[in-house]
Parts: structure tokens; C-alpha cells; sequence
């Protein structure tokens, strides 16, 4: 008579399932990095407009200005978003300034990740 031993491990088809898995997640992340390295980048030209008290003085051409600048040094450059869909409300205090916009990568065939970033920034008169 046999002892069978109880078999220990992962089957063939078993690790396989796990590769196709950590292959997408790595396709994702792969993907989806300079996205969320461009929208860190507008986020900071945001923070930046947003601590210089004398761009509310000067008006919205200046606000504008200094933004396409902070998003030039950053490597954030118009091509990827049109600064047309830059919102500024006037306010007693100075002017709100929010950008909405989307970006939809392609992933595997039809098959699309979208996001969407939302940068605010308060910009105050002294």
C-alpha cells in the first residue's frame, strides 16, 4: 500500500494567474505615474499663484501670466491643457482660480483609464 504525501505549492496555472495580475497592476502604475507627476506639478504652480498677494492687485492677465509661467518651469506646458479653461471668479478679497480638466490614457485595445484633476487656488489682495 501507498502513502501519499500531501502535495505543498502553487500549480503551474495557479502562478500563472498571479503573473497576469502583477502584470496589470504593473501596466497601471506604468501608465497612470506621469499623470499623477504632471497634476503634482500643476497642484504646486496652483500652491505657488496662491502665496503671491500682489497678483490680485494687478488683475487676471497677471494671474494668468504667472501661472503659465509656474507651469512652464515645471515642465507642464500648454500643448496638455488649454489655459482657456482657466475659471477666475472676482471676489471682495481677491479672485478664486480653479482649472477642471481630464486625462484619458489608453491602457490595453478600447479599454481607458480617465482622471480628473481639480487645482483651486485663493489669491488674496494685501
Amino acid at each position: 500500500m501507498k502513502i501519499f504525501k500531501k502535495q505543498k505549492g502553487m500549480t503551474l496555472i495557479g502562478l500563472l494567474l498571479v503573473l497576469v495580475l502583477v502584470a496589470a497592476v504593473a501596466l497601471l502604475v506604468v501608465r497612470i505615474t506621469p499623470t499623477y507627476l504632471e497634476a503634482w506639478n500643476v497642484y504646486q504652480a496652483f500652491t505657488k499663484i496662491k502665496g503671491d498677494r500682489h497678483l490680485a492687485v494687478q488683475g487676471k492677465s497677471a494671474i494668468r501670466s504667472a501661472l503659465q509661467k509656474q507651469l512652464e518651469m515645471n515642465s507642464v506646458y500648454a500643448d496638455k491643457f488649454k489655459l482657456d479653461d482657466l475659471k477666475m471668479e472676482e471676489t471682495k478679497h481677491g479672485y478664486h482660480v480653479k482649472l477642471y480638466y481630464e486625462r484619458r490614457i489608453p491602457l490595453v485595445l478600447n479599454i481607458d483609464v480617465v482622471m480628473k484633476f481639480h487645482p483651486k487656488a485663493k489669491v488674496h489682495r494685501p
